[in-house]
């Protein structure tokens, strides 16, 4: 008896080495690089749809993380600043047969340099002096993921 929980302690030890290098691979390395292949995947699709005519894409992002609110989750998003013309009825019109659902491609007016969906805390480069008649305009979509370890990347948290 005594043998067979030495042999068992001796197996556990040498296991463990093995669950904490897997936990810290999928923790730090795995879990996040699925996670902003999924954002960057998200943002070649916004990427793919034509810009209305005349629009300018000034910046972009994409970002994996617990970007918005509090609790323990993993969000994923994109988004495009543009300059345009157009009015934010006519870009919501424009956007709008390539919505899956109210979460992609949503237009709003971008004033000053904080992402408003971030809740500030990410900013767009407006380049150069913005002109006083400039109009720009966030095209964002959120995102998910059926990816089963999404939330063991410590930026969900």
């Amino acid at each position: 008896m005594k043998k067979a929980g030495k042999v068992m302690g001796i197996i556990i030890m040498s296991l463990l080495p093995g669950i904490i290098a897997f936990h810290f691979l999928l923790s730090f390395i795995i879990a996040p690089a699925v996670n902003d292949h999924i954002a960057k995947k998200l943002y070649k699709e916004m990427v793919q749809v034509p810009l209305p005519e005349g629009a300018v894409v000034c910046d972009s992002r994409f970002l994996a993380g617990n970007l918005v609110g509090n609790g323990n989750k993993m969000q994923y998003f994109a988004a495009l600043l543009l300059r345009s013309e157009w009015t934010m009825e006519e870009l919501e019109d424009y956007y709008l047969p390539y919505r899956e659902d109210k979460w992609h491609f949503i237009v709003e007016r971008q004033e000053g340099t904080g992402i408003g969906p971030l809740e500030g805390r990410e900013e767009f480069s407006i380049p150069g002096e913005k002109k006083k008649d400039e109009k720009y305009y966030i095209v964002y979509s959120w995102g998910s993921s059926g990816f089963p370890f999404q939330d063991w990347d410590l930026r969900a948290h």
